[in-house]
């Protein structure tokens, strides 16, 4: 954003995050962040937490990043301290939190430090089923709702990554839904690269796949949210496609469990688990479809990562799916749950390449227009300009 005659220097941004590991919001700051900088903003991350993969990326970009690398909230008065010492020391103009625990302590240290403060919320957190899935026990997910809506910055306007989010900051934390604006994440360019027959070829090559195998991935965590073992049981009821391999990317803490369900089926020929991977473009490369059976999603960047490298998705129709996916042109929606569609889906696309190919063109020329990490930065300096006007004429 071009700064104005009367502005003496640059708006300072510090974003706070719990921690630097390889979650979508953590990924965003290493998209956004610079696209932000080269736009006029000087910004700068606080993370709490002790994980730190997406560090390096950061300062590789120019980015400074804090860092408390604190284990557990027992550390919470600590966290507020150092928090605050990192704001005064920073002559921030706006501190923007991310995930619960940043959005508690970011906003409790900037009062703190006397700074602005607005949030952008990357989950529904509070809705019956994301509640259901929490490894956090029941008894304690009260007491972070209503930390989250003590801390609230109802005065001033805050970010939802969906209008499924939006919906649900307005109706568990109590936002009017004027002051929530819609900011969908973004895809980086070097997502896009359109991928040829020749790239598809090499992926294949890379990873030991033959050339006419048809391949189905899914990009995730390993845990039930995320929908794998519907995955599992889908290539199950598809067994006697003798050409299927099924690829899952990701770890997590049901990898037994996905491991029992596929030797149980017999199915260790056609369902890989890869672990987690730095090189999940080549994965993607490499596919002719992407499956998705979350239960629930802030928005699914895995999803639009997938239709950035031209694939066509069947997921389930779930929260902010419908917002990215469009049922019949850049994929196949099926009602959450229901595993038999899920199956049916993929079988369909598999059986019409033309199809499926056309879809996965549709997908990525939607990325392109809607989903951009330029068109992100964008609205998020239009947001911050927004946000930090009553803060300058006060000044």
């Amino acid at each position: 954003m071009a700064l104005s005659a009367g502005e003496r220097r640059p708006a300072r941004v510090l974003h706070v995050i719990e921690d630097l590991g390889f979650g979508g919001a953590e990924k965003l700051l290493v998209t956004l962040l610079p696209e932000l900088s080269a736009r006029g903003f000087l910004c700068e991350v606080a993370s709490l937490g002790p994980r730190d993969d997406m560090a390096a990326p950061l300062r590789a970009a120019g980015l400074r990043v804090h860092q408390a690398r604190l284990a557990s909230l027992k550390h919470a008065p600590r966290a507020l301290v150092w928090l605050a010492g990192v704001m005064r020391a920073g002559a921030y103009d706006l501190v923007h939190t991310h995930l619960t625990l940043a959005n508690v302590y970011g906003r409790l240290a900037a009062r703190a430090a006397g700074v602005a403060a607005t949030t952008t919320f990357h989950n529904t957190d509070y809705e019956p089923e994301v509640m259901a899935d929490t490894a956090v026990r029941p008894w304690k997910l009260a007491p972070y709702r209503l930390a989250e809506w003590l801390t609230a910055v109802r005065g001033r306007p805050v970010v939802a990554v969906s209008e499924f989010v939006a919906a649900s900051v307005h109706r568990r934390l109590g936002y009017a839904r004027a002051a929530i604006e819609v900011i969908y994440n973004g895809v980086a360019p070097s997502l896009w690269e359109e991928v040829s027959d020749a790239d598809r070829a090499a992926a294949r090559r890379t990873l030991g796949l033959p050339p006419e195998t048809q391949v189905v991935i899914q990009v995730g965590r390993l845990t039930a949210q995320k929908g794998q073992m519907h995955t599992v049981e889908a290539a199950r009821r598809l067994r006697d496609r003798r050409r299927m391999r099924w690829i899952l990317v990701g770890e997590g803490p049901l990898r037994p469990e996905l491991e029992a369900a596929i030797a149980r089926a017999d199915l260790g020929a056609s369902v890989s688990l890869a672990g987690g991977r730095a090189d999940v473009r080549t994965f993607l490369a490499a596919a002719d479809l992407f499956v998705f059976p979350s239960r629930h999603e802030g928005l699914g960047i895995a999803v639009l990562e997938a239709m950035a490298a031209g694939l066509p998705v069947v997921a389930y129709g779930a929260g902010p799916l419908p917002e990215i996916v469009t049922g019949g042109e850049t994929g196949t929606l099926v009602p959450p749950g229901d595993i038999e569609g899920l199956a049916g889906a993929v079988e369909a696309l598999l059986a019409d390449p033309p199809r499926a190919r056309a879809m996965g063109r549709r997908g990525r020329e939607e990325v392109i227009r809607r989903f951009s990490i330029a068109t992100a930065a964008l609205r998020h300096a239009a947001f911050y300009a927004r946000v930090l006007a009553p803060e300058r004429r006060r000044r």
